[in-house]
């Protein structure tokens, strides 16, 4: 069933839809355009990468598993998966490797929990995601880390598509980190060095990355995306960088968590 309505179009765009309309009318290139907008692509499929131990935050990773450490009063994984949600991703998978039950009790069952026998590092813990994920381009992030300005998900994933590279990380400006740090060849990582010497300022990985399928292709159990997968992404020119200037805080150690807890405004 159709139904009639009447808008306003400014004269200019008209102009454009005209020409587009030679052999149909107006109303039919609009709809056209229309649900050419509405079918465009979408990330479906996101995996929250929440194994760490929290060995940097001990003694209280021994009571409170780090998912689940409140920021603002709520846990920081509640804040990953509300976030993910509301920008329109509705298939959350989360990778953890002790106290499923505990974090399950706290987060709430609509979550899908990929449990860790045994460390595999952030590459196997993707690996191990690879059933849920291997059909479509995917998002990852890490558990630990949260957004002055949460990156725009439909942005970042226009330019992942038009780049086409195996993954896209999320980059912004640091002075103060000394790891993950990112050269940047116009969209282009060339280099990635996890933890470089001698060098205190550039751009730096934010822990938020999208994926295309082929990244499976570079996956192994036990490996570490920052160390093994990454710096061999750049090197084959299939690593592209997103450049953001926000600012994340790691609540992953104590300098962290308290500049998380200080600063950070939530979501």
């Amino acid at each position: 069933m159709k139904h009639k309505i009447a808008i306003s179009i400014d004269s200019h765009l008209l102009e454009k839809i005209d020409s587009l309309s030679k052999t149909s009318n107006r109303s039919h290139v609009i709809e056209s355009l229309l649900i050419k907008t509405l079918k465009q692509k979408k990330i479906n499929n996101a995996l929250v990468l929440a194994g760490g131990r929290g060995a940097k935050l001990r003694p209280i990773t021994y009571e409170i598993p780090k998912p689940i450490i409140p920021v603002k009063g709520k846990p920081v994984l509640k804040w990953q998966s509300d976030i993910l949600r509301k920008s329109g991703i509705n298939n959350i998978f989360v990778a953890v490797s002790t106290d499923v039950e505990k974090i399950k009790k706290e987060v709430g069952n609509n979550l899908c929990f990929i449990e860790e026998k045994t460390p595999n590092g952030t590459g196997g813990a993707i690996l191990l995601a690879k059933k849920h994920l291997q059909n479509e381009d995917f998002l990852v992030s890490y558990c630990d880390t949260v957004y002055n300005k949460y990156p725009n998900l439909n942005n970042m994933f226009d330019f992942h598509i038009e780049q086409k590279p195996v993954a896209t990380m999320l980059l912004m400006p640091t002075k103060n980190k000394m790891q993950g740090i990112a050269k940047l060849s116009g969209n282009k990582i060339t280099e990635f060095n996890e933890k470089p010497k001698n060098i205190n300022f550039g751009l730096i990985s934010a822990g938020f990355f999208i994926f295309s399928p082929e990244i499976f292709d570079f996956l192994k159990s036990n490996c570490s995306m920052e160390n093994d997968v990454f710096p061999l992404l750049a090197s084959k020119g299939k690593l592209a960088g997103y450049v953001s200037d926000g600012e994340f805080f790691d609540i992953g150690t104590y300098q962290g968590y308290e500049n998380a807890i200080k600063n950070w405004d939530g979501y």
